[in-house]
């Protein structure tokens, strides 16, 4: 098919990649856009071990709206978008279907508008998607049979940019409104009130008056629980929970004033992790664990393929040995980059080929 019966090229002009994520199998790669597309490609290795992608299918959600987040539940890829998140079998996916199952959100009766979802996160230990939602809740839908929204209890204040796993029963909120929380699921109710909190805004050395108070991202690193990163107005900076206080500040060498992360997680093993990070610049930033800069990926070189922000990360991990995985970014403009772990370009895929 060709791409002009499916939306012309001023489309792809204004094209960005909201969100990622992979097959159970980790041979297939899902990148969800501004447009409501959610694009499935096919990892390939070659025989010297690089990783490449090809088109394998395409399906678009059934209303309107961006697919702000993707994460997959067993065999089955949910999607968020503007109020309700779509799920969909990796079978029927891959198989070209668009017969998504829609969960619409419980709005408030003074909502004006539908809230969009920025973020989804999974518990296996309750069979729970939690989602972050625009007007500061977080709603919890069930992963079984019904698969339908069972409340929602308010967390912030303004709009939820982030949640992250906190281990089994815990999640990881960042906002509009400048604070991170965490929370116990099996305390959670409409009024509730979060176990700790955060509020990187306090801090003079993080503070950045002249940006605002309010946070994008919130990540946990997984293999320790005890250290997340936060970052948005105030500087993006790695956190002790222990210590209830941040150990570290990731800054780019160039124009760090004004710059902020739309994207951040930990990559890497427990015992040397690093932080990988895009924003408000055509960069990708790998930092370690003390704030220095290991990569700085220039994702803006070629005009054809230039992202002017970098809106998702994912991780690939070869079959054999993870060191010889990659990151594939993607964000503001019609093309995904596939970067090396130490911070090499390693090729550019652009959707207006790779669809036509």
């Amino acid at each position: 098919m060709q791409l002009e019966s499916m939306f012309d090229r001023r489309i792809v002009a204004h094209m960005s990649v909201l969100s990622a994520a992979s097959s159970p199998c980790g041979r297939y790669f899902a990148f969800g856009t501004n447009f409501g597309f959610i694009y499935v490609f096919l990892l390939e290795v070659s025989d010297e071990g690089f990783p490449d992608f090809t088109v394998s299918t395409t399906s678009k959600l059934p209303y309107p709206g961006g697919v702000y987040s993707l994460i997959t539940s067993s065999n089955r890829l949910y999607a968020a978008s503007v109020g309700y998140v779509a799920n969909i079998s990796w079978e029927n996916l891959l198989a070209g279907k668009s017969d998504f199952n829609v969960i619409h959100l419980p709005i408030s009766r003074r909502a004006l508008d539908l809230p969009e979802v920025n973020s989804l996160a999974i518990l296996e230990s309750t069979n729970m998607l939690y989602a972050a939602c625009g007007d500061g809740s977080v709603a919890s839908l069930s992963l079984n049979a019904s698969g339908r929204s069972t409340g929602c209890f308010k967390a912030h204040d303004n709009s939820v940019y982030a949640l992250s796993k906190a281990g089994e029963h815990e999640l990881l909120s960042c906002s509009e409104d400048g604070r991170a929380c965490f929370w116990d699921v099996r305390a959670t109710h409409a009024n509730s009130y979060p176990c700790q909190k955060f509020v990187p805004s306090e801090q003079n050395e993080l503070i950045r008056k002249s940006v605002g108070n309010w946070l994008t991202v919130a990540s946990i690193q997984e293999d320790d629980l005890d250290w997340f990163i936060l970052g948005g107005g105030p500087k993006m900076s790695l956190w002790n929970r222990r210590a209830s206080h941040y150990t570290a500040v990731f800054e780019p060498a160039r124009d760090s004033e004004f710059w902020f992360p739309h994207v951040c997680k930990f990559i890497g093993n427990q015992t040397e992790p690093k932080i990988v990070a895009g924003g408000t610049s055509s960069c990708l930033f790998t930092w370690d664990h003390t704030g220095a800069t290991l990569a700085e990926t220039n994702l803006g070189a070629d005009p054809a393929t230039r992202l002017l922000h970098v809106l998702t990360v994912t991780e690939v991990f070869s079959s054999d040995d993870t060191v010889n995985g990659c990151l594939v970014a993607g964000g503001l403009g019609p093309a995904l980059h596939l970067v090396s772990r130490l911070g090499y370009s390693l090729k550019q895929l652009r959707f207006l080929n790779a669809i036509s």
